[in-house]
């Protein structure tokens, strides 16, 4: 089964500043927080099941296009996160402290395509 959600803006934290979650509560490491990310568009969140033999895997897909110099803290960092996702009806978290989303980026030097997949067993 395939969901597709349209966010108003995505948060995100490197997984190792993450002291533990609980709840969809995150709790942070040394003063740190979340990082706001808003798009040029809304960030696009798809989710998909993977029935296998060692049971269902949950796939997690976030895509956001973003103007280079508001990525520019993600565009030569770390590549895992935890992501809060913003909706207007709903904030929840893609990744977790053992299975965190791992971050690649399409940049032109102009605009920068986001992209964050996690993948964790139901």
């Amino acid at each position: 089964m395939k969901k597709t959600i349209l966010c108003s803006y995505i948060n995100y934290v490197h997984v190792s500043d993450v002291e533990s979650i609980d709840n969809n509560i995150v709790e942070f490491k040394n003063e740190k927080s979340f990082t706001k990310l808003k798009g040029i568009k809304q960030a696009v969140y798809t989710s998909t099941t993977d029935p296998s033999t060692a049971g269902t895997i949950l796939k997690e897909t976030v895509t956001i296009s973003v103007y280079s110099d508001k990525a520019a803290g993600l565009i030569n960092s770390k590549q895992y996160y935890i992501l809060q996702i913003v909706t207007p009806d709903a904030n929840f978290l893609v990744g977790s402290q053992d299975y965190p989303a791992l971050k690649t980026i399409s940049d032109n030097k102009i605009t920068a395509s986001v992209n964050f997949e996690a993948s964790s067993p139901m």
